[in-house]
């Protein structure tokens, strides 16, 4: 298996239930297994979750905590970690698709499924950043190959405001990052 999609969740029900069939749909189109991690939800995510993930698991309320338990149980030679609110299209999954033996990591550009002006210029802030500092929010979509985020990431991927930045990855290994050049969307806030 080629791909791995991790998914952290927490009380994320509804959210899952409205993207099951483009979760779906991303999985066959990569031939992916999918893997929720749940940060032991009060509402019915697990049942929601249960109903199209090939693996689930509980972790505490804790994003990288959720990432790196799903990463250890991952079959997939490249682990995309992912939020249940983020949609990839057909181009998007043909970068995936594209991705070679010298890809490491990387991730994509964000536009937010907002028209307003207000999130217009704050998927353009957040893109800005990402090219200045060479790191990532988890919103961007995380790819990483297995074997190099075993020999590295664990220990990089840290807490901040419920987003996992690759910051401190990209400076312990001194550069190596790739941005992929699609633009996925997601919502620009929940409910």
């Amino acid at each position: 298996m080629k791909f791995s999609i991790i998914i952290p969740t927490l009380n994320e029900e509804q959210t899952l239930n409205t993207y099951q069939k483009s979760l779906i749909a991303l999985k066959n189109k990569l031939n992916a297994e999918i893997i929720i991690v749940d940060g032991r939800s009060d509402d019915n995510t697990t049942s929601a979750a249960k109903l199209f993930a090939d693996k689930f698991y509980y972790q505490s309320p804790s994003r990288s905590g959720q990432l790196n338990k799903g990463a250890n149980h991952a079959s997939g030679d490249y682990l995309i970690f992912l939020h249940v609110d983020t949609y990839i299209n057909q181009r998007g999954i043909e970068e995936i698709l594209s991705i070679d033996d010298d890809f490491n990591w990387g991730f994509f550009k964000i536009r937010l499924d907002d028209s307003q002006l207000k999130y217009k210029f704050l998927s353009y802030c957040i893109n800005l950043r990402s090219k200045i500092f060479s790191y990532c929010t988890g919103d961007q979509v995380l790819i990483i190959k297995k074997d190099f985020y075993n020999k590295n990431a664990p220990l990089y991927l840290v807490e901040f405001r419920s987003f996992y930045h690759t910051w401190q990855l990209n400076k312990y290994l001194g550069g190596g990052i790739k941005t992929v050049s699609y633009t996925h969307l997601t919502l620009p806030t929940k409910a």
